[in-house]
């Protein structure tokens, strides 16, 4: 066997074996859902919808989770946007660590930073956003 069938061989295996323990996979959900359940090993991408940073959207995860569960692996921002007016998309990920239920929490903020958020008109919640995963 030559070494580039080999590799493509040993390749196509762990593939394989990512996709049945779940590790190809991810589950996304946006940010209003209530709830969302992945398995172990999972990439959970909470969509916080559309955001315009250049004027002062922003959002911040103001209730973390239970690290044993599900461990919080940072915002990601959408597409650069860097001038005045340019509208974006941004998500949170996570990565779920062990069977259990757990809670994140949201909250949109315009030009302002929590504990005092305050929102834009027809824009972003004006309350916190409680995620409920669970972990299985």
């Amino acid at each position: 066997m030559s070494r580039r069938t080999w590799c493509l061989v040993v390749a196509g295996l762990t593939l394989a074996a990512l996709a049945a323990c779940g590790g190809t996979e991810g589950v996304s959900v946006p940010v209003d859902a209530g709830a969302a359940s992945l398995p172990a090993g999972e990439t959970l991408r909470v969509e916080l919808g559309n955001a315009n940073p250049t004027v002062g959207d922003s959002w911040h995860l103001i209730g973390p989770p239970d690290p044993a569960v599900l461990v919080d692996t940072g915002q990601v921002p959408g597409d650069d946007c860097d001038s005045p007016g340019c509208q974006t998309t941004a998500d949170w990920t996570f990565t779920a660590a062990a069977p259990g239920t757990t809670a994140v929490v949201f909250r949109y903020c315009y030009r302002s930073a929590p504990p005092a958020c305050g929102p834009m008109p027809d824009r972003g919640p004006e309350v916190p956003l409680t995620l409920t995963v669970t972990v299985r």
